[in-house]
């Protein structure tokens, strides 16, 4: 393949795992294509009688066990805490491989005016998880997983109407349900998936990683071999959402090629689909067109086990709903049409086959196959992977926030040192004071050992202009690097006073030396994206608050 569609593909897979959603990359997904495997285990939305047989790990009738609590809710941070009575479980049920109890979705509102599912098995009216598979000691229990277990929520967008949108997949996830759903199998007493990736070696790109990675990477793979490899058939794939109100069935592919229909539920538009995942059935439910079909965007490995992606508001694959129907009789695929598909991937495969063309001959290659189907470069990752925007979406209302309202002024402090030391607990240093100690470690502190020498740390810090008060707004921040290297950047996920100082602080991993140019902005209402939708200033349509730069290495 030639240089220029090889820059290409690296930008896209950078974008991919950034999370950069640029306007042409916004729906940057992978497709599922279709694929014999086994059958997907799939139910109508009636209540499914659980099987109880000695099949696979699930082996007799779950007592009620302690509940499954991993990280409470906070009323003014994250998602937000559930509302009294702001839960229901939805007349979803879907019966599982092995047997026992049936996969469910529980529905709820939260403080913040997140809108959340949680999936799990059902007994006795409850979500919860199950004593098997290496969680819970094997006890063989039944472990309610509490409304306000924040670990559990799959959280899309609310409209103005309170309905709630979003629609998310995991792979790997455990049979047992073990929280959170999209772990892998990595935490103590719970399995991990036999078909996920190895961990990355000492090269990343061609090019050699810092002491510091190494040993992390030594250290992560030594938790794994600890780790115990999940049993045969162990594993599903989920694919849940809310499609809003007025979508009324979704058409499913199976593993095995053939196709279902079957109704939403709850009067919100709520589907629920599970099979087990085999090596096979995930890389297909995983792939993508984009670059040659297969999975070479995300770097030629799989996904399987790896946990889920979110499409947020809009259906997009990888998933196996294929279309909805909605109550207007009209339909929307998230596939592309068969013609096209075909048309690309003729053209990718002669790209694959181009070695010496210059990049301008690439481009040029590129214009005309577009031109031929009427797109330009901006709309051809649609035709790609085309979505469903939600239908029904009430847009919010009051006032527009202008430029002149937010913007503030910005404190930036760039600090380089030999070494930093944090009082917090070792396992969560971010929860600590991070302070240097090139001269002596104060008592109580620990060195932060995964720095490497002279890691530049980074503090923005500004008095909010406007308030938050919800998960669909925030105040964020990006550093992009000199040239074209990437950037970093996070949002802050807790209510906000209007007049409160705040401050964003980051360690620069891997830096080098150059000017760094950084912006803070603004996120009046994420809209149809949600809570876990882009954040990226300028791509966004967020107002920028304020921009800065500095040089690194300092110069004392």
């Amino acid at each position: 393949m030639s240089d220029y569609f090889d820059e290409l593909e690296h930008g896209l897979r950078d974008a991919v795992r950034r999370r950069a959603h640029l306007p042409w990359y916004a729906r940057l997904r992978q497709l599922s294509l279709r694929h014999p495997g086994l059958a997907v285990l799939f139910a109508a939305l009636v209540v499914a009688t659980p099987t109880v047989g000695a099949v696979g790990a699930v082996s007799g009738w779950f007592g009620q066990g302690k509940p499954d609590i991993y990280y409470p809710a906070s009323a003014t941070s994250g998602l937000g805490k559930v509302l009294t009575n702001g839960d229901r479980l939805l007349p979803i049920r879907v019966a599982d491989p092995d047997g026992g109890p049936p996969w469910g979705i529980r529905l709820v509102h939260t403080t913040r005016g997140a809108t959340c599912i949680q999936v799990g098995r059902v007994e006795n009216g409850q979500i919860g998880a199950l004593g098997i598979d290496g969680a819970w000691g094997n006890d063989h229990e039944f472990h309610e997983i509490k409304p306000n277990d924040q670990l559990a929520d799959i959280c899309g967008a609310t409209d103005a109407a309170g309905h709630g949108f979003v629609n998310d997949d995991a792979h790997g996830a455990p049979a047992s349900v073990d929280v959170p759903l999209y772990n892998s199998g990595g935490a103590p007493g719970r399995c991990r998936s036999p078909f996920a990736d190895p961990l990355p070696g000492p090269l990343l790109n061609g090019r050699k990683t810092a002491p510091a990675l190494k040993r992390a990477l030594k250290r992560a793979e030594q938790r794994r071999s600890r780790d115990s490899v999940c049993p045969a058939g162990a594993m599903r794939m989920v694919f849940v959402g809310l499609l809003g109100p007025d979508a009324k069935s979704i058409t499913l592919l199976t593993p095995s090629g053939k196709t279902e229909t079957e109704r939403t539920a709850g009067g919100v538009g709520a589907y629920l689909v599970v099979f087990r995942e085999t090596e096979s059935n995930c890389t297909d439910f995983t792939r993508t067109p984009l670059m040659g079909g297969g999975n070479r965007l995300m770097g030629g490995g799989n996904n399987c086990g790896s946990g889920g992606q979110g499409d947020g508001g809009d259906l997009q694959g990888p998933t196996a709903v294929t279309s909805v129907t909605y109550d207007n009789g009209k339909t929307c695929s998230d596939l592309p049409s068969p013609s096209f598909a075909a048309a690309y991937g003729k053209f990718t495969a002669q790209s694959r086959n181009e070695k010496h063309e210059t990049a301008k001959q690439a481009r040029a290659r590129l214009d005309t196959f577009l031109a031929a189907h009427d797109l330009t470069r901006r709309t051809w990752i649609d035709a790609v992977i085309p979505s469903c925007a939600p239908v029904g979406w009430v847009a919010p209302k009051g006032p527009k926030i202008t430029a002149a309202q937010i913007k503030s002024p910005l404190k930036v402090t760039v600090v380089q040192a030999k070494r930093y030391c944090n009082d917090g607990p070792p396992s969560e240093a971010y929860k600590g004071k991070t302070i240097v100690c090139d001269d002596s470690i104060p008592k109580g502190y620990l060195v932060l050992s995964y720095l490497t020498p002279a890691t530049p740390w980074v503090e923005v810090s500004f008095v909010a202009r406007q308030a938050v008060r919800t998960s669909n707004s925030w105040y964020e921040w990006q550093i992009n690097s000199p040239g074209n290297g990437g950037g970093q950047g996070s949002r802050i996920q807790t209510n906000v006073r209007r007049g409160q100082r705040i401050s964003f602080n980051t360690f620069l991993q891997n830096w080098k030396p150059g000017v760094y140019h950084g912006t803070v902005s603004f996120v009046q209402n994420a809209g149809r994206n949600g809570p876990e939708g882009p954040s990226l200033p300028r791509f966004d349509g967020s107002i920028v608050v304020g921009r800065f730069s500095f040089k690194v290495p300092l110069h004392h």
